[in-house]
């Protein structure tokens, strides 16, 4: 019998998920070999919340008992010189 795959909500950031995004973000930079101060931690997630910043984000969550979050995508919105509409960056350095 074939099991269904569990379903994947995204959502954008909210203050109950700083400890997921902390996890998730923490093992981007160990992965990336760099690592931030607690101060910019801070602040980028204080930017991430902050509906006035250009700068979001969204965590990625299983649909099962456990609600885990599995992804984390960061992302900035802004006005492009290519056109008339606007852009939106994957931050991923």
């Amino acid at each position: 019998m074939n099991k269904a795959a569990p379903s994947v909500t995204i959502a954008p950031l909210q203050p109950v998920d700083e400890m997921d995004w902390r996890r998730l973000w923490g093992a981007y930079q160990t992965f990336y070999e760099v690592s931030h101060s607690e101060a910019v931690h801070a602040l980028t997630w204080a930017r991430l919340l902050d509906p006035t910043e250009s700068v979001h984000g969204a965590i990625a969550r299983i649909d099962d008992s456990t609600h885990a979050a599995v992804g984390l995508v960061h992302f900035i919105c802004h006005r492009t010189c290519w056109g008339n509409s606007g852009t939106c960056y994957l931050q991923d350095f």
